[in-house]
């Protein structure tokens, strides 16, 4: 499970963390475009990772995804279009 983290670490973001908790999804992590906000998410979820994503890193991951038609997981597609 992923968590998107937008703009601030909020209280929609620890609920987030709580859900997750909450369902003991074993494989969790935080995913943000926003750069500086590893600090506050240490506060509300020290156990779990923050992947900060670059512009760049987003222009390739986008690239990705539409060259190949989608995000391939366990042999089905989780993502397809546009």
């Amino acid at each position: 499970m992923v968590i998107l983290v937008d703009h601030s670490v909020d209280g929609a973001t620890a609920r987030a963390v709580g859900y997750t908790k909450a369902i003991r999804d074993a494989a969790v992590s935080g995913v943000t475009f926003t750069e500086g906000l590893e600090e506050d998410w240490a506060l509300v979820a020290p156990e779990l990772d923050l992947e900060v994503i670059s512009k760049e890193g987003l222009r390739r991951s986008l690239y990705s995804i539409i060259s190949t038609g989608g995000v391939r997981r366990s042999g089905r597609t989780t993502f397809s279009q546009w």
